[in-house]
Protein backbone atom coordinates (compact mmCIF):
# COMPACT_ATOMS: atom_id res chain seq x y z
CA UNK A 1 0.00 0.00 0.00
CA UNK A 2 2.75 2.34 1.05
CA UNK A 3 4.97 1.66 -2.70
CA UNK A 4 1.17 2.29 -4.26
CA UNK A 5 1.73 6.06 -3.22
CA UNK A 6 4.70 6.76 -4.57
CA UNK A 7 4.65 4.03 -7.72
CA UNK A 8 2.34 2.76 -10.41
CA UNK A 9 1.25 -1.02 -9.96
CA UNK A 10 4.02 -3.05 -11.81
CA UNK A 11 6.86 -0.75 -10.18
CA UNK A 12 5.26 -1.73 -6.51
CA UNK A 13 4.74 -5.12 -7.92
CA UNK A 14 8.67 -5.16 -8.33
CA UNK A 15 9.35 -3.34 -5.31
CA UNK A 16 8.24 -6.27 -3.21
CA UNK A 17 9.94 -8.60 -5.40
CA UNK A 18 13.00 -6.78 -4.78
CA UNK A 19 12.54 -6.55 -0.85
CA UNK A 20 11.22 -10.15 -0.60
CA UNK A 21 14.56 -11.35 -2.16
CA UNK A 22 17.55 -9.14 -1.90
CA UNK A 23 17.12 -7.01 1.15
CA UNK A 24 15.22 -9.36 3.81
CA UNK A 25 17.23 -12.18 4.85
CA UNK A 26 16.65 -15.56 3.77
CA UNK A 27 13.24 -17.07 4.81
CA UNK A 28 11.32 -14.02 6.41
CA UNK A 29 8.42 -14.36 4.69
CA UNK A 30 8.45 -18.59 4.05
CA UNK A 31 6.66 -21.49 5.91
CA UNK A 32 6.51 -20.62 9.98
CA UNK A 33 8.36 -17.31 9.17
CA UNK A 34 11.24 -18.65 10.18
CA UNK A 35 13.81 -15.73 9.02
CA UNK A 36 11.49 -13.43 10.78
CA UNK A 37 11.92 -15.36 13.91
CA UNK A 38 15.48 -16.05 13.70
CA UNK A 39 16.07 -11.92 13.29
CA UNK A 40 14.60 -11.47 16.67
CA UNK A 41 17.15 -13.99 17.99
CA UNK A 42 20.17 -11.40 16.22
CA UNK A 43 18.24 -8.75 17.55
CA UNK A 44 18.01 -9.94 21.25
CA UNK A 45 22.13 -10.68 20.71
CA UNK A 46 22.49 -6.93 19.76
CA UNK A 47 20.44 -5.54 22.68
CA UNK A 48 22.58 -7.45 24.83
CA UNK A 49 25.61 -6.01 23.41
CA UNK A 50 24.97 -2.44 22.37
CA UNK A 51 22.29 -1.84 25.60
CA UNK A 52 23.21 -4.79 27.82
CA UNK A 53 21.54 -2.74 31.12
CA UNK A 54 18.67 -2.15 29.57
CA UNK A 55 18.60 -6.11 28.47
CA UNK A 56 19.10 -6.71 31.92
CA UNK A 57 16.33 -4.82 33.20
CA UNK A 58 14.20 -6.73 30.75
CA UNK A 59 15.28 -10.02 31.48
CA UNK A 60 15.26 -9.18 35.39
CA UNK A 61 11.22 -8.55 34.72
CA UNK A 62 10.35 -11.15 32.05
CA UNK A 63 9.76 -8.39 29.34
CA UNK A 64 10.46 -10.62 25.70
CA UNK A 65 10.92 -7.59 23.33
CA UNK A 66 10.24 -10.12 20.37
CA UNK A 67 6.71 -10.00 21.37
CA UNK A 68 6.23 -6.60 19.94
CA UNK A 69 9.68 -6.09 17.79
CA UNK A 70 8.64 -8.90 15.57
CA UNK A 71 5.70 -6.76 14.42
CA UNK A 72 7.99 -3.59 13.63
CA UNK A 73 10.87 -5.96 11.74
CA UNK A 74 7.78 -7.67 9.90
CA UNK A 75 6.24 -4.60 8.68
CA UNK A 76 9.49 -2.94 8.36
CA UNK A 77 7.78 -0.20 10.64
CA UNK A 78 5.35 0.87 8.54
CA UNK A 79 2.34 0.01 10.59
CA UNK A 80 4.55 0.63 13.89
CA UNK A 81 5.85 4.74 13.14
CA UNK A 82 3.88 7.58 12.35
CA UNK A 83 3.97 7.80 8.32
CA UNK A 84 6.56 10.38 8.44
CA UNK A 85 9.01 8.00 10.07
CA UNK A 86 7.94 5.53 8.19
CA UNK A 87 8.37 6.54 4.65
CA UNK A 88 11.88 8.02 6.28
CA UNK A 89 13.05 4.56 7.49
CA UNK A 90 11.98 2.96 4.34
CA UNK A 91 13.89 5.46 2.09
CA UNK A 92 17.05 4.49 3.74
CA UNK A 93 16.67 0.89 4.20
CA UNK A 94 16.78 0.77 0.60
CA UNK A 95 20.00 2.15 0.73
CA UNK A 96 21.73 0.87 3.94
CA UNK A 97 19.63 -2.72 3.73
CA UNK A 98 18.34 -4.63 6.10
CA UNK A 99 21.06 -4.06 8.44
CA UNK A 100 19.24 -0.96 9.44
CA UNK A 101 16.08 -2.34 11.13
CA UNK A 102 18.32 -3.46 14.09
CA UNK A 103 19.86 0.20 14.24
CA UNK A 104 16.24 1.67 14.49
CA UNK A 105 14.82 -0.86 16.83
CA UNK A 106 18.18 -0.45 19.25
CA UNK A 107 17.67 3.35 18.80
CA UNK A 108 14.40 3.83 19.90
CA UNK A 109 14.74 1.66 22.87
CA UNK A 110 17.68 3.70 23.20
CA UNK A 111 15.89 6.70 22.97
CA UNK A 112 13.55 5.76 25.87
CA UNK A 113 16.17 3.57 28.15
CA UNK A 114 16.15 5.86 30.87
CA UNK A 115 12.38 5.87 30.90
CA UNK A 116 12.15 2.29 30.94
CA UNK A 117 15.00 1.99 33.52
CA UNK A 118 13.01 4.20 35.95
CA UNK A 119 10.19 1.72 35.71
CA UNK A 120 9.58 -1.44 37.85
CA UNK A 121 6.31 -2.99 36.70
CA UNK A 122 6.36 -5.25 34.37
CA UNK A 123 2.56 -4.53 33.11
CA UNK A 124 3.51 -0.72 32.73
CA UNK A 125 6.77 -1.59 30.99
CA UNK A 126 5.15 -4.04 27.78
CA UNK A 127 2.52 -1.30 27.89
CA UNK A 128 4.76 1.40 26.90
CA UNK A 129 6.86 -0.63 24.86
CA UNK A 130 3.94 -1.36 22.93
CA UNK A 131 3.07 2.14 22.14
CA UNK A 132 6.48 3.85 22.18
CA UNK A 133 7.13 3.45 18.44
CA UNK A 134 3.65 5.34 17.67
CA UNK A 135 4.66 8.28 19.40
CA UNK A 136 8.04 8.46 18.14
CA UNK A 137 7.55 11.66 15.71
CA UNK A 138 11.45 12.97 15.63
CA UNK A 139 13.23 11.06 13.08
CA UNK A 140 16.15 13.26 12.66
CA UNK A 141 16.66 12.63 16.73
CA UNK A 142 16.22 8.63 16.13
CA UNK A 143 18.24 8.49 13.46
CA UNK A 144 21.74 10.53 15.31
CA UNK A 145 20.90 8.09 18.21
CA UNK A 146 20.97 4.69 15.74
CA UNK A 147 23.96 6.32 14.10
CA UNK A 148 26.23 7.66 17.29
CA UNK A 149 27.62 4.19 17.74
CA UNK A 150 29.53 1.49 16.53
CA UNK A 151 27.65 -1.57 15.26
CA UNK A 152 27.81 -5.31 14.62
CA UNK A 153 29.08 -5.51 10.45
CA UNK A 154 26.41 -6.80 8.19
CA UNK A 155 28.68 -10.23 7.69
CA UNK A 156 28.26 -10.76 11.39
CA UNK A 157 24.72 -9.93 11.30
CA UNK A 158 23.91 -12.13 8.76
CA UNK A 159 26.66 -14.90 10.00
CA UNK A 160 24.36 -15.03 13.20
CA UNK A 161 20.92 -15.00 11.16
CA UNK A 162 21.89 -17.67 9.41
CA UNK A 163 23.26 -19.54 12.61
CA UNK A 164 19.31 -19.46 14.36
CA UNK A 165 17.51 -19.85 11.00
CA UNK A 166 19.39 -23.26 10.61
CA UNK A 167 18.48 -23.91 14.21
CA UNK A 168 14.89 -22.90 13.96
CA UNK A 169 14.80 -25.24 10.51
CA UNK A 170 15.84 -28.42 12.43
CA UNK A 171 12.98 -27.76 14.75
CA UNK A 172 10.49 -26.77 12.66
CA UNK A 173 11.62 -30.33 10.54
CA UNK A 174 11.43 -32.50 13.86
CA UNK A 175 8.03 -30.78 14.70
CA UNK A 176 6.88 -31.55 11.22
CA UNK A 177 8.09 -34.99 11.76
CA UNK A 178 5.97 -35.77 14.81
CA UNK A 179 2.88 -34.57 13.86
CA UNK A 180 3.43 -36.99 10.67
CA UNK A 181 3.80 -40.16 13.29
CA UNK A 182 0.87 -38.74 15.43
CA UNK A 183 -1.47 -38.82 12.01
CA UNK A 184 -0.17 -42.15 10.89
CA UNK A 185 -0.45 -43.83 13.99
CA UNK A 186 -3.94 -45.90 14.35
CA UNK A 187 -6.48 -44.43 17.04
CA UNK A 188 -6.89 -46.73 19.70
CA UNK A 189 -9.67 -46.52 22.17
CA UNK A 190 -9.13 -48.35 25.47
CA UNK A 191 -12.17 -48.71 28.26
CA UNK A 192 -11.49 -49.04 31.54
CA UNK A 193 -11.55 -52.14 33.11
CA UNK A 194 -14.93 -52.70 34.41
CA UNK A 195 -14.69 -53.36 38.39
CA UNK A 196 -14.81 -57.36 39.68
CA UNK A 197 -18.41 -56.91 41.02
CA UNK A 198 -19.72 -55.09 38.02
CA UNK A 199 -18.07 -58.01 35.77
CA UNK A 200 -20.05 -60.29 37.70
CA UNK A 201 -23.57 -58.60 37.50
CA UNK A 202 -23.60 -58.32 33.88
CA UNK A 203 -21.70 -61.39 33.17
CA UNK A 204 -24.33 -64.30 31.20
CA UNK A 205 -26.40 -66.64 33.45
CA UNK A 206 -23.79 -70.22 33.05
CA UNK A 207 -26.47 -72.61 32.83
CA UNK A 208 -25.17 -76.32 33.50
CA UNK A 209 -27.27 -79.48 31.65
CA UNK A 210 -28.46 -79.97 35.19
CA UNK A 211 -30.14 -76.51 35.25
CA UNK A 212 -31.57 -76.54 31.67
CA UNK A 213 -33.09 -80.16 32.62
CA UNK A 214 -34.86 -79.03 35.79
CA UNK A 215 -36.02 -75.73 33.85
CA UNK A 216 -37.78 -78.35 31.19
CA UNK A 217 -39.06 -80.47 33.84
CA UNK A 218 -41.06 -77.62 35.86
CA UNK A 219 -42.80 -76.01 32.86
CA UNK A 220 -43.82 -79.88 31.82
CA UNK A 221 -45.59 -79.85 35.68
CA UNK A 222 -47.39 -75.99 34.40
Amino acid sequence: ALGLLFLDEEATFWYMVAIIEKLVPTGYYGPGLLGAQADQAVLQEVLASQLPDLNEHFTGFGIEIKLVSFNWFLTLFIDAMPTECALRIMDVFLNEGHKFMHRVAIGILKMYKDKFLSMHDPITMFQFLKALTHHTYNVEELFTVAFDSQFPSRGHLSSRHSHHLNHLKQEWQERKKEEHVHKEAPMQVLAPPLPPQTQCAFAPERRTKESFQSSQWDRSLK
